[in-house]
């Protein structure tokens, strides 16, 4: 009767959730970082089109600007030969009125 028994070892079957339950937690991981990098792709994917977007838009400006440059350039010589000409039909006026006064 002076010998005490020693306790019983905790059983075994915790041990079998525990594990179970860190295998669900590592796929639960493996998911969760498989889902941010798939998004992070996305959000890349995503800025890299709104950047072509943009590029495109501003080569379309640009584009229309250097049109428009060119179009302001040829009203300001049409507009310059106009006035030559006008220049030109005044100064022959002027001539043919000192002709006729001196013809006269």
């Amino acid at each position: 009767a002076s010998e005490t028994k020693k306790p019983a070892p905790p059983p075994t079957r915790g041990t079998g959730r525990n594990e179970a339950a860190e295998r669900e937690a590592s796929q639960k991981a493996e998911q969760e970082a498989a889902a941010k990098k798939a998004e992070e792709e996305r959000l890349a994917a995503e800025h890299e089109q709104q950047q072509r977007e943009t590029q495109e838009l501003e080569n379309d400006a640009q584009e229309q600007e250097d049109q428009l440059s060119r179009e302001r350039k040829a009203a300001e010589d049409r507009l310059k030969a106009l006035e030559e000409q006008v220049r030109q039909g005044k100064l022959k006026k002027e001539e043919e009125k000192r002709r006729k006064k001196a013809a006269l």
